[in-house]
């Protein structure tokens, strides 16, 4: 797979730059030094698009001793490779039949996460740092990305700039439809209210009428 330095001589490539880069720590060119200045908040960027099946990840992490704030029951450090919350997840990987609520936080000037959930496993998009790990779609939209943020500085054309961001925009939804069709959770439970479980109904069996006014019954002869 491409290597940050490859990615960044693609990003130069489609700006039209004959200029290529050996070593991104030694080279000192305007090149070079404009591509690292920008190369993380793209990946970044590009990382938060979706659930990329490369950079997903699941892991706990320390319970804080802090109080905290407002009307949450634990407070988590968050992991230092975190960029987006999934969910949170059973101790098999698997969704919560019911939704878990969270909130990211900056507490004492510390990344944490809010919830009410007891010791949570996290699912979650991170960022490894390995271009190995990423798909050939994604290498493609992250050249894009990083492009569209140099272009000004580079080659001082606006039309490049708008030609390297509509590239950008249609490559990544390219790359996230691609990489959603490699995978498929089947194992995710239905989400049902505590009122319709507690009553001890089967969800397979039983057909529910939900009427224009929002009121749902049981359609007879259903259970």
């Amino acid at each position: 797979m491409a290597s940050k330095v490859e990615i960044c001589n693609m990003a130069l490539s489609s700006l039209g730059s004959k200029q290529t880069i050996q070593d991104l720590d030694s080279d000192n060119s305007t090149e070079s030094r404009t591509l690292n200045l920008h190369y993380e908040a793209a990946l970044l960027t590009c990382l938060s698009y979706a659930d990329w099946t490369f950079a997903t990840k699941t892991a706990t992490s320390a319970l804080l001793s802090a109080d905290p704030p407002g009307d949450w029951l634990y407070m988590y450090d968050e992991p230092a490779d975190f960029v987006r919350m999934i969910g949170i997840v059973d101790e098999y990987g698997n969704r919560m039949q019911k939704p878990r609520k969270f909130q990211r936080a900056v507490y004492d000037d510390q990344r944490v996460i809010l919830t009410d959930t007891e010791s949570p496993t996290w699912r979650y998009i991170y960022n490894s740092g390995d271009t190995a790990l990423f798909s050939p779609e994604f290498v493609d939209a992250l050249a894009a990305s990083l492009a569209s943020r140099v272009a000004m500085a580079l080659t001082r054309k606006r039309e490049l700039r708008e030609a390297a961001t509509a590239d950008y925009v249609r490559l990544i939804s390219m790359a996230a439809a691609k990489d959603g069709n490699d995978s498929q959770d089947n194992d995710e439970p239905r989400y049902l209210p505590e009122w319709f479980t507690n009553r001890d109904y089967n969800d397979q069996d039983t057909i529910l009428q939900v009427r224009a006014d929002g009121t749902i019954s049981e359609i007879p002869g259903s259970l």
